[in-house]
């Protein structure tokens, strides 16, 4: 039997997350209105945690709402940065800054596909570095939409140290896993 059912896509908390991919496109395709960008923004952070409190409040935790939690996220980030490398508000270096901890979970699904892969199927803990590391990188994207460069480059490398200090979290955990 599979962990992952797609009918726990469909549930309320995974519609919710789901709508992070058409807050993306609206970001892309206004992202030189600031209010309306600014408003995506606004509405994809409160989808993330919504999703997350609906699921615990209604138990309906599953392995595939958190996949598919993780996979929004990182589907709207690519979009917003993306969008913001392509109106010249984010340089690519920037933007590769801002991937530092992303590169390093990548890294980290890697060692434990090839380990197990049941491992990828129980729960990881979120680290504090790792939120750290998102309300950094929202804070780069929100000055990059404010087109505010001196700002967006200072929390671009401040998001980069947070992404190594995440990354270094995750593989310490993961080692006890």
């Amino acid at each position: 039997m599979s962990v992952y059912a797609a009918r726990d896509l469909v549930r309320p908390p995974g519609l919710i997350s789901l709508t992070r991919v058409p807050l993306g496109i609206l970001f892309a395709l206004q992202v030189r209105h600031v209010p309306i960008a600014l408003g995506a923004l606004a509405l994809a952070g409160l989808s993330d945690v919504l999703d997350g409190w609906v699921a615990r409040r209604w138990h309906q935790e599953t392995p595939a709402g958190a996949v598919l939690d993780a996979v929004t996220d990182k589907l709207f980030v690519g979009i917003v940065v993306v969008a913001l490398i392509a109106s010249g508000a984010l340089s690519i270096s920037e933007a590769l800054l801002l991937a530092v901890r992303d590169v390093g979970e990548i890294a980290i699904i890697v060692r434990l596909a090839s380990k197990d892969w049941h491992d990828l199927f129980r729960a990881h803990p979120h680290a504090f570095y790792g939120k750290l590391t998102t309300m950094l990188q929202f804070g780069a994207i929100i000055a990059a939409v404010l087109r505010l460069a001196p700002v967006v480059q200072g929390l671009a490398i401040a998001t980069a140290v947070g992404g190594v200090l995440a990354t270094v979290s995750y593989w310490r955990a993961e080692g006890r896993g």
